[in-house]
């Protein structure tokens, strides 16, 4: 048994906490200044050819195997011509499957056999589209597998602990300043980038209460 929650949140995502948090977070007080960043290096950026309007995040959590599966769909906007690939930021464990369509629902077909290929070192997804695309409005559908930081200061998408009369307990909880958002879900994740974020979660029912920085609009068992 477990609960599914959802709730829309904007720009800035915080994915929901899967047990009581703590009273201090040694994330949130630290300084992320600090951390080297690529952004003079053309391969760890991402074009403005496609531009994102919505992105819809499941997420099925296991906190105890610090592991989960996702799916993300994006509904993005292409603003230059004759597209043949797309690329996206991803840290993550594996993508499974990427589909993509147009705006009337009809399939745009991928190159075979490679459909898309994954850079690990630049953290890049490239979709290989068969043919050139035209402008206009488009939702890609990715299907992939992620794994729950063990260590709270690598960021990205990690779990915690905290003491309580004596008990550790555990949590999950985000940071994805300033470029860790690729660990939960492929995304373009640099902040020229805006887009609305709903995001979905399912997580074992015992557990204590999900949390966001919106208001959680349903929570359903299943």
């Amino acid at each position: 048994m477990g609960y599914m929650m959802l709730f829309p949140i904007f720009a800035s995502l915080f994915l929901g906490v899967l047990a009581v948090p703590p009273e201090i977070d040694l994330m949130a007080d630290s300084d992320i200044e600090g951390f080297n960043t690529n952004l003079f290096d053309p391969k760890y950026r991402l074009t403005e050819a496609v531009q994102p309007k919505q992105i819809s995040v499941d997420l099925d959590v296991y906190l105890e195997e610090a592991r989960f599966n996702g799916i993300v769909q994006l509904d993005v906007e292409t603003i230059q011509p004759n597209l043949n690939q797309i690329a996206l930021h991803q840290k993550v464990v594996s993508i499974q499957s990427v589909n993509i369509v147009d705006d009337q629902g009809r399939p745009v077909n991928l190159q075979f056999p490679n459909p898309f290929t994954t850079d690990d070192y630049y953290e890049i997804l490239i979709i290989n589209l068969a043919s050139p695309i035209d402008l206009g409005n488009y939702s890609i559908t990715i299907r992939y597998q992620g794994a729950i930081n063990l260590n709270q200061f690598e960021r990205g998408f990690y779990r915690g602990h905290y003491f309580l009369n004596n008990e550790t307990r555990y949590y999950a909880t985000t940071q994805f300043q300033p470029y860790y958002a690729r660990m939960a879900f492929p995304c373009f994740d640099e902040p020229q980038f805006k887009s609305r974020f709903i995001i979905s979660i399912t997580r074992d029912s015992t557990l204590s209460p999900s949390y966001s920085n919106m208001a959680i609009e349903t929570t359903t068992d299943v």
